[in-house]
């Protein structure tokens, strides 16, 4: 079972060895410079107190990460991997439900945002089968949302 956690306060050492791949890191953060710069991560977890950092363990290991990115009123979902090994095992699917339940729990959105790079077919896969759906798209990447609630009797406002 994959276990949940918040990289709070945020600690760019329990990431970097996920992005240790050229090809993984700039698939995840085309933004990012390569090898890993704790710096660079440090900013963007530093520029909004609403941005998250969550892990993804599995038998005591981190096997991936994902984060939650406040940007002009929305909800992203950024940065998402699996380390190699633990790719094709269908954690992808359950780490996208953890993290929506996640978002369901600690924020106030009701729609998650994400882009995609074309070329990134297998995650393109995931996330339409999971419910996302194209807002739009530029010559590199495609923007998909999802709404967490099926219906405004989901929403609770307490």
């Amino acid at each position: 079972m994959i276990k949940t956690v918040v990289n709070d306060p945020f600690l760019s050492s329990r990431i970097a060895h996920l992005y240790a791949n050229r090809e993984d890191l700039k698939l995840a953060n085309p933004q990012a410079s390569f090898p890993f710069v704790s710096q660079e991560w440090n900013a963007i977890f530093g520029a909004n107190s609403q941005n998250t950092s969550l892990l993804f363990e599995q038998e005591n290991q981190i096997i991936g990460h994902c984060a939650l990115l406040v940007k002009e009123e929305l909800l992203f979902l950024c940065f998402v991997i699996l380390i190699p090994e633990w790719r094709g095992k269908k954690l992808a699917r359950q780490i996208l439900k953890e993290t929506e339940e996640f978002v369901r729990l600690n924020y106030i959105h009701r729609e998650l945002h994400l882009h995609v790079n074309k070329s990134n077919e297998k995650a393109r896969k995931l996330y339409e089968s999971s419910g996302y759906r194209q807002v739009w798209e530029n010559s590199d990447n495609i923007q998909m949302k999802k709404s967490l609630y099926s219906s405004e009797q989901d929403f609770l406002i307490v």
